[in-house]
């Protein structure tokens, strides 16, 4: 076997590796934490009996409410990727609102590490 035949042998299965499918965590051999969003994403859960109507993420430290991010209803069981734009502030507040009216904070979330948010009643 010639030196570009091996050298071709060992790059195919490389390159067809995703990065979903290796699952290596954006802050690999990194010793600080990020501080903004490079396509991340979580889950957003509603195991409660009433459906969300709205969703916000907002960075933590400004008081401004972005935009409503759910396309429709949230219903009981139901869940959603939920996509953190790139560039996006990590440790951000998440703002949930329920069809009656409630609404639900959590706040100084690391939005680049939270694999899922589940909302009950």
């Amino acid at each position: 076997m010639n030196l570009s035949t091996l050298a071709l042998a060992l790059v195919i299965p490389v390159t067809a590796l995703s990065l979903a499918a290796c699952s290596i965590p954006a802050n690999f051999g990194s010793t600080s934490t990020r501080t903004n969003a490079e396509d991340s994403h979580f889950t957003l859960s509603n195991e409660s009996s009433i459906p969300i109507v709205e969703f916000y993420i907002e960075a933590a430290n400004k008081s401004i409410r972005g935009k409503n991010i759910l396309d429709q209803p949230l219903q009981p069981t139901e869940s959603r990727r939920i996509t953190v734009v790139a560039g996006a502030t990590c440790v951000s507040n998440l703002k949930t609102v329920f069809a009656d009216g409630t609404s639900r904070k959590n706040e100084n979330v690391d939005v680049c590490e939270l694999g899922g948010l589940t909302q009950d009643d």
